[in-house]
């Protein structure tokens, strides 16, 4: 079934439609074409849109089985780095201790011990939008199945080959919040959505403000045209102009009223976008707690609450 989109416009708030097909599985969010369509606006590149299942899959099915192999290396005490590209960017976090690609194999995973074990079923997964890089979490549970902590990995591609790039590690007590599915980097479509829309109101504003002196200007003038026709009843140029003033005032009129319009569309979709941040952010919990995250659907939404739509 389709659904409508709202699009937010640097020149203003408008709506456009699209027809979107329903997503085929968990990993098929690219098919949003509003947070696709405020991407390509907010960072003026053409190349994060669509992808196919075949094109998520080629990353997402690889995945399980590269993480099982960096826990099991882990946990065994064996060298680490193999599993990784390693440049510049690589990177391994564990809450604020953080190392790159030379100190990669120095590194002890508290996730990594004895009697733990990687659930290897995906908790959540996402391919980026321009198809560069892939982004996973997967939980670490303990001998009585308890959430022990959370992997959140990113991954891309080294001579055709998919591997670990970033990995965070989440213990027990840290808080963790559920990935979304992004452009280039993750948290990107979050942050252009709120860009977008600030962006949209600030023009808006400016195009109210700009309605105002117009309309205030012309206003005048008609009046004062009237007034002068009204001096010299007989004077057919002084009736014209009056009429043609007060014509172009109306037409003003109009355009103001539709930049005001404008502008509360575009707060309106400023306020949705700032509380669908507030709701994402309230997401972010305790590692131990992540199993919750699988209740979410694509967009951070509770799937029991988009059950009935």
């Amino acid at each position: 079934m389709g659904v409508k989109i709202r699009i937010l416009a640097s020149t203003g708030a408008v709506a456009l439609t699209f027809q979107a097909g329903p997503a085929a599985a968990q990993y098929m969010p690219h098919l949003d074409p509003n947070l696709y369509m405020l991407t390509v606006m907010q960072m003026n590149s053409g190349s994060c849109g669509p992808m196919s299942d075949d094109e998520i899959d080629e990353a997402r099915l690889p995945a399980p089985g590269i993480m099982q192999a960096y826990f099991d290396a882990a946990q065994s005490g064996a060298s680490i780095s193999h599993m990784f590209k390693l440049n510049g960017k690589t990177n391994w976090t564990l809450g604020d201790h953080s190392v790159g690609e030379d100190e990669l194999d120095m590194q002890v995973d508290p996730l990594a011990v004895a009697g733990n074990s990687l659930d290897t079923e995906t908790l959540r997964f996402f391919r980026a939008g321009n198809h560069q890089t892939a982004l996973g979490q997967w939980l670490v549970t303990n001998p009585a199945d308890e959430v022990a902590g959370v992997y959140t990995g990113q991954f891309t591609r080294e001579r055709g080959e998919w591997r670990l790039h970033k990995l965070q590690i989440f213990r027990a007590d840290d808080p963790v919040e559920p990935i979304k599915h992004y452009c280039s980097e993750p948290g990107d479509l979050n942050e252009a959505t709120l860009r977008v829309a600030e962006a949209s109101v600030d023009e808006t504003e400016r195009q109210v403000e700009r309605a105002v002196r117009r309309y205030e200007r012309d206003e005048s003038r008609a009046v004062e045209a009237e007034a002068r026709a009204a001096e010299k009843p007989d004077s057919s140029g002084r009736a014209r102009r009056a009429s043609e003033r007060r014509q172009l005032a109306n037409e003003r009129l109009e355009e103001l009223e539709e930049a005001r319009l404008r502008l509360t569309e575009a707060q309106s979709e400023l306020e949705v976008a700032q509380a669908e941040q507030a709701e994402f952010a309230a997401l972010t919990i305790s590692a131990s707690g992540a199993r919750e995250f699988r209740l979410l659907d694509d967009d951070g939404k509770r799937i029991e609450e988009n059950a009935g739509q």
